[in-house]
């Protein structure tokens, strides 16, 4: 792995990880096609690769380019992911912001140790949530029905059928989250619960789990599934770097 040198672009910034581990990272591409380097202050090295523009786009191709930099570090080590976007003014300032922040970085760092990003996601598995609904809520099909031909409802009536209909969805999914989530704490699973983005959505969990764990998270899931119906569908997927897990919010 080459360390950086001087250059008049701005570095991107992929990543923290161990200094430790710099000689291990292999010869990897970036953004742009540049070629990814290294910057080391004290115990930890930042992942960079020189841009021309100081605002990245989340165009696929660097989303992707983001992306694949992000998973073949994480075949070698724990890393600490930035911000997709995040780009320097200057190495200088970089190395600045690498050694004002040693401590944290360092705890941020030691927090993922050897852990990877999980996703859990949970999903009505039936042709029509709405109507799924007013099969479970008399309170709902009584409302659907007193509406009589929707196509003729006024505004105020659909209205209310709507806002009926959310809080009946946001409630099942709290009830259903602390199932799963009374599962993941007695296995000592740590997870974030994420907003829901449709209505199919019943959870998006980010889970951190050990690398060397990853078979027993998969029972705990088994486990966790195992009370529900044929209604729903769980579905796994990952590794990733621990991106729901670390806060670097420091601007650069």
């Amino acid at each position: 792995m080459t360390t950086a040198g001087s250059t008049t672009q701005s570095p991107y910034i992929y990543a923290l990880m161990r200094a430790e581990f710099q000689e291990e990272i292999p010869e990897l591409t970036g953004l742009e096609g540049a070629r990814v380097e290294t910057v080391t202050v004290g115990a930890v090295t930042a992942l960079i690769s020189p841009v021309k523009k100081k605002r990245i786009r989340p165009e696929r191709r660097n989303l992707s380019a983001h992306m694949n930099v992000l998973k073949q570090l994480m075949e070698i080590c724990t890393v600490v992911p930035f911000k997709f976007g995040t780009v320097a003014a200057s190495k200088a300032e970089l190395k600045e912001l690498l050694s004002q922040n040693q401590e944290e970085f360092g705890e941020q760092l030691k927090g993922v140790e050897g852990k990877v990003e999980m996703s859990v996601r949970v999903v009505w598995d039936v042709s029509n949530v709405f109507e799924y609904f007013v099969g479970l809520h008399a309170e709902l099909r009584s409302a659907r029905d007193a509406i009589g031909d929707i196509q003729q409802a006024v505004r105020e009536e659909m209205i209310d059928l709507g806002r009926l209909f959310e809080h009946l969805l946001t409630e099942e999914r709290d009830r259903l989250y602390e199932q799963v989530a009374e599962v993941f704490n007695r296995h000592e699973v740590e997870h974030i619960r994420n907003p829901p983005r449709n209505e199919r959505v019943v959870m998006d969990l980010s889970c951190l789990v050990a690398r060397d764990e990853l078979d027993d998270f998969d029972r705990v899931v088994g486990e966790a599934a195992s009370s529900f119906d044929a209604n729903f569908t769980f579905n796994v997927s990952g590794s990733w770097a621990p991106v729901s897990f670390v806060e670097l919010n420091l601007a650069v």
